[in-house]
């Protein structure tokens, strides 16, 4: 499906906003493009610009964590703005990741890709 039917389909059905699932969508969005979920591996990836690496880090858990931050700001109720600044949402975001999930087959005959150094790029 093309992203722009994708986006039409999600708009049709969008969650209401501050939702766990509209907040795990919109870090989808923004993020979709540089990381990835390997559930065989239990690993996020970040792509550096010219390999997938690792995320040691909790990058994904950070950037969930600025997308719910965001959405409290948005809020104007300070229940549901509070709520939302909780970690507890913050790990429901960063684990609702079916959208940015892949299989551990696209990895298993490029594996050079994924360790490549940037030198070498």
């Amino acid at each position: 499906m093309s992203q722009s039917k994708q986006a039409r389909a999600e708009a049709v059905v969008a969650p209401p906003e501050f939702t766990e699932d509209r907040l795990a969508l919109d870090f989808a969005r923004q993020h979709s493009h540089e990381l990835r979920y390997v559930p065989k591996w239990n690993r996020w990836l970040e792509w550096t610009g010219t390999r997938w690496r690792f995320d040691d880090t909790l990058n994904a858990y950070t950037r969930a964590r600025k997308i719910c931050r965001a959405a409290a700001a948005r809020c104007n109720k300070p229940s549901i703005s509070s709520a939302i600044a909780k970690a507890k949402t913050i790990a429901a975001v960063e684990t609702m990741r079916d959208r940015m999930t892949c299989s551990r087959r696209p990895w298993r005959n490029g594996i050079a890709l994924l360790w490549r150094s940037t030198r070498q790029a």
